[in-house]
């Protein structure tokens, strides 16, 4: 079993590429800088190219098995989560209650984020009903006219 060094995933003995998160699995020979001779590899300044084979931090793709370490403000939300929020937010008063509060306070970035995207949807469907009201008022008050 080769386990990788970057995420851990524990693939078979022949596979080049980490299954986990795709990137080349070095061989222990290469990451201790020795050949499968035992001989040190140098370059052409005689330093150990060993030092240049060390696994590098991987940052921005975070594989499943590690999500775990995801810090709080940036945990995903799930999808009875995301339900629960509609639900929430879809009751008149209350919801946009919620909504300006979710998106000022919250800590999680993601529950931010979706609690202004509905804060924005609400004020959107205020102002088209207040248009749809005075457009329906305005014929209701000319056809008045005419009686």
């Amino acid at each position: 079993m080769k386990i990788c060094p970057f995420c851990g995933y524990e693939n078979t003995e022949d596979s080049r590429f980490c299954e986990g998160c795709g990137k080349q699995i070095v061989q222990e020979a290469q990451v201790s800088g020795e050949n499968q001779n035992g001989y040190t590899q140098r370059g052409p300044m005689g330093n150990n190219l060993g030092q240049y084979n060390q696994p590098q931090q991987s940052y921005g793709y975070i594989p499943p098995n590690n999500a775990q370490n995801i810090p709080p403000e940036y945990k995903p939300l799930g999808m009875w989560a995301y339900f629960g929020y509609d639900l929430l937010m879809a009751i008149p008063l209350v919801g946009l209650i919620v909504a300006i509060i979710f998106s000022f306070t919250s800590t999680n970035i993601n529950l931010k984020n979706y609690a202004r995207s509905k804060f924005c949807w609400i004020i959107i469907s205020v102002i088209i009903y207040i248009i749809l009201l005075a457009i329906i008022g305005a014929a209701v008050g000319s056809a008045s006219y005419l009686y």
